[in-house]
Formats: structure tokens, C-alpha cells, sequence
């Protein structure tokens, strides 16, 4: 872009081009041109999408038309990146109010407008810190990253209008550091005003105090999904239960079930507002407790992460028995996914209701005879089965009468069905997809195929067409076909490849 501009200005007589171009198509230029993502190695899940305000900058320096049109779109400088120290005072001056700001601090960070070598500088942390907390009036948007003695500001500044914070400490554990710790644990957040916070991302050792109105009237709160599970972190069962208590509006939860405090007594909250949640459970036994204590009656899509190898399906649907909702979810799904991403992971059971994702459970999918029972039992009305790219390890599965579409197209590894399944395991079945990748050979998956088109009736066969078959397994494949009657196809456009 630059020397297609240098080149159209370097002769004085030469009109630009691009400053001929209508106002809506520099518009989208500038939208498009910036638009990035602020990605985060040590964070997945906590991309953060925004417009390149030094790219917009850059960019408006096509001409003076430009320039101008650059500045009347406020979207362009939104975002501030106060480690950029010259910038964010130009940006805010175009943008009166609704800020964004962005403040990456830890060394993980990937940003074009934030370099690692300014992070590490006091004075320009310190300068960026005071930007914040100048403007605290004007931001709707709190993006911070790492962890810094200046961000004490957050503990007392008031935050008039800030609808979301995102708090992602490189290091939660650092946080823990005196004095900092003390402050932390004892101040409130924003100094207790910040009465627009709708939306928190919290991924820190410790949470600030709960008192004044930072915590109350969420919608949406996530804690850290690992922190909790390896060692002490909060919140605490007490704090968890008076956040819940007291954002009745909570729509959205994510959050590593603490253990269960029995000197505080039962609780009996019910979070009619809650419809999405992640519950991760280090230890089975706070599975009980905590599912006793909540009433999630419109619950749609949920969760459940369990670290600990003891945890069974018997036992999770047994300590889910009381929600009378998940319970409903799991008879009424219709498309589920079972299996391992990889063998050494903990096992995924995927539920959907028409077609909208409602349960997603890891758990061990132990191989006795009961569990494989109970997954049956729970999900009985399951048409599309599809299975990992490791299949469960199951020793015996009794017949799924549900079952009419068997999803192979992104199973790799085929031993384990050969354990399992038999002529007599989906007796409905209609349809067999596959298959994208064949990595562990066609013999054992045609050993499998035998087994499922053994009846009278032959299911079709759906091969993908970005299947993973040679030409001579592609022949062999054919073969098989012919020989036990068995129609087959490629997959066409309502096959949901």
C-alpha cells in the first residue's frame, strides 16, 4: 500500500487514485485493513478482536480526505493500547466516550502496537496506568494481561460506565506477592463502584473483596478453568455461593467447583437465569454438594470437566439426578459425540437438541459393562452417533434402538470398536459416515463395516470426498461393497460435511 502510494505521488502533476475512491469504500478499506486479533499463547478461548488503530493511522496517510474520513469513524479508534503512550491521547480525543482499552503486560502477549520491550519498562507501564485511571469515566472495556504493582489502581478507581473486564494474570500466582496480596484480598474492586458491570473474566489466585456493586447484577462470569484444580484458588465455596446469591441475572458461568464447606450448611439457590456454564470438578466428591445446592431449571448448554480418574458416568448421572432440566436434555438429545481426542485425555461425551450444542461432559469413560448401560440409558433418543478420533473403550455396548447414523468421518483409530460393536449393536441403523483420515488401515474398519451390515437390511455408506483413501484401498473398499451388497455413495451438500 505504502508504495502504491509513494509511486502515484511522485510526480506532482499525478492526481492519487485512491483519494478518487467513494467514502463507503474507504470505509470498508479501513475496516477491513485493521481488523486483527489480539491473540494470547498461555489464554486460548481469550482472543480478543479489535481495529489496529496503528495500522488506521498509518493508513490515513494516503491524503488529507482520508484522514479525515478516518477520524469520523470512531470504531477505528475505540480500542486504546496505552503502552503506545503518544497514541491513546490522539484516539481518545476522537472518541468522546465507550472506550476499549487494552493493557497486555505479560510477556506471553502477542501485539503489533505493544512491544514486549515496552511492557517491561516502569515509566511507560506507570504512564499507561495513569491514562486508565484519568479516563476511568470513559471505558466500557477492560482488557488487562499480566500482572503489575500500578494495576492497585484498579482496586480504587470508580468505573462510571465499564460494562466488561477481562483480568488475565500472566502468572496467577504472582498476585500473591505482599503487598499486593493484602490489597487484593481486602479492597473492592473499582472501589466498589462500577455499577455497568455486566460481563467478568477473572483468571487470578484471588479475588477481590465482594463487597459494593462490582459483583452484583452479572451476566456473565468466568472464572480460571484450571486454577482450582492444582492447587488453592478462589473463589472459595462461601464466595462462590454469594456470587451466585446475589446476580440473580447471572446468564453465563464458568467456574472449577470448590469444596464444599460444611460448617456453612446446605444452600439452596435456584439460578433460574442461568442458561450456559462450565463447572470443572477436581475431586468426585464435590460433584453431591454443589449439584444439591443449585437449581439450574433452564439450563441449556453446559459442561461438565471432571480431572479426577475416579469419575464415572454412573456416578456423574447419579449426582445430577436432582436437575430435572439436564435430565430432560439427556432424553431429548438427538446427536451425540463419545470418545477420546486422545488417548491419553479424559473421555467426552457431546449431546445436541435440534441441533443446537446443549452438553458437552469429560469425564473417564470407564469400560465396565454398567457405564456403557448408562450411557445408553441416558441418552435414549440419540439418531446421529459420532464417534472420536479414539472410539470409547467399551467392552460391551447394548443395542442403541435409536442409532440410524454412525459418524466415523473423524475416527482414526478402530481397534477399540472392534471390542464392542457387533451385529446387534445399532439395530436401526440407516447410515455410516466415512471418512476423512484413515491412519490405522481399511482391514480393521471393513472388519468393523462386516459386523454393522451383517442383516438383511444394509445401511448406506457415505464416503466423504476429501476421504483419505488410496486408489488401491479405494478398490478394496469397492469390493467389499459389492460383495456384502452394500449401497454406497459420495457425500453431497446435505450430508453436513
Amino acid at each position: 500500500m505504502s508504495h502504491l502510494v509513494r509511486t502515484t505521488n511522485s510526480n506532482p502533476g499525478s492526481t492519487c487514485h485512491l483519494d478518487r475512491l467513494p467514502i463507503e469504500t474507504i470505509h470498508k478499506l479501513f475496516e477491513y485493513s485493521t481488523s486483527t486479533v489480539l491473540t494470547l499463547d498461555r489464554y486460548k478461548g481469550y482472543n480478543f478482536r479489535l481495529n489496529d488503530s496503528l495500522q488506521a493511522l498509518v493508513l490515513s496517510h494516503v491524503s488529507s480526505r482520508w484522514r479525515s474520513i478516518a477520524k469520523s469513524n470512531t470504531s477505528l479508534w475505540k480500542v486504546i493500547h496505552p503502552i503506545n503512550i503518544g497514541l491513546p491521547k490522539f484516539c481518545s480525543q476522537l472518541v468522546p466516550t465507550d472506550l476499549s482499552v487494552v493493557l497486555p503486560l505479560g510477556s506471553n502477549t502477542v501485539c503489533r502496537c505493544c512491544s514486549k520491550a515496552n511492557t517491561a519498562r516502569p515509566q511507560i507501564v506507570d504512564a499507561a496506568c495513569r491514562f486508565i485511571h484519568e479516563n476511568a469515566h470513559r471505558i466500557s472495556i477492560l482488557f488487562i494481561i499480566g500482572t503489575h504493582p500500578f494495576l492497585n489502581i484498579f482496586l480504587t478507581t470508580p468505573f462510571p460506565i465499564l460494562n466488561t473486564l477481562v483480568f488475565l494474570a500472566e502468572d496467577p500466582r504472582v498476585i500473591t506477592i505482599a503487598p499486593v496480596l493484602e490489597k487484593v484480598r481486602t479492597s473492592a474492586l473499582f472501589g466498589g463502584l462500577a455499577p455497568n458491570l455486566r460481563s467478568v473474566v477473572w483468571n487470578c489466585i484471588y479475588i477481590p473483596s465482594l463487597s459494593g456493586n462490582p459483583w452484583r447484577n452479572l451476566r456473565s462470569l468466568q472464572f480460571s478453568l484450571t486454577l482450582g484444580v492444582h492447587y488453592p484458588a478462589e473463589p472459595s465455596w462461601r464466595q462462590l455461593m454469594l456470587i451466585l446469591s446475589i446476580n440473580s441475572n447471572l446468564d453465563d458461568l464458568t467456574v472449577v467447583i470448590p469444596p464444599f464447606e460444611e460448617h456453612l450448611g446446605p444452600n439452596s439457590l435456584t439460578l433460574s437465569s442461568l442458561r450456559t456454564a462450565t463447572f470443572v470438578v477436581p475431586k468426585t466428591q464435590r460433584f453431591d454438594p454443589f449439584f444439591q445446592s443449585i437449581s439450574i431449571p433452564n439450563m441449556e448448554d453446559i459442561a461438565i470437566v471432571s480431572f479426577d480418574s475416579s469419575t464415572t458416568t454412573t456416578r456423574m448421572f447419579s449426582a445430577l439426578g436432582a436437575q430435572t432440566k439436564l435430565i430432560s436434555i439427556f432424553s431429548g438429545a438427538t446427536v451425540c459425540g463419545i470418545g477420546y481426542a486422545m488417548p491419553e485425555n479424559t473421555g467426552k461425551i457431546v449431546i445436541s437438541y435440534r441441533n443446537r450444542p446443549r452438553c458437552v461432559m469429560r469425564w473417564s469413560l470407564a469400560s465396565a459393562p454398567e457405564e456403557a448401560s448408562d450411557i445408553v440409558k441416558m441418552l435414549p433418543a440419540i439418531k446421529t452417533l459420532s464417534m472420536w478420533p479414539y472410539p470409547p473403550r467399551f467392552i460391551y455396548l447394548p443395542p442403541w434402538l435409536s442409532v440410524t447414523v454412525l459418524d466415523l468421518r473423524i475416527t482414526e483409530h478402530y481397534e477399540d470398536l472392534l471390542k464392542w460393536v457387533n451385529e446387534d449393536t445399532f439395530p436401526s441403523l440407516k447410515t455410516i459416515l466415512f471418512a476423512k483420515k484413515i491412519s490405522n488401515g481399511l482391514e480393521t474398519l471393513l472388519v468393523v463395516l462386516e459386523r454393522l451390515v451383517s442383516h438383511l437390511w444394509k445401511p448406506e455408506v457415505v464416503v466423504s470426498l476429501d476421504h483419505g483413501l488410496t486408489a488401491s484401498e479405494h478398490d478394496t473398499f469397492t469390493s467389499f461393497c459389492t460383495k456384502n451388497e452394500v449401497p454406497w455413495r459420495y457425500a453431497g451438500p446435505d450430508d453436513d460435511e
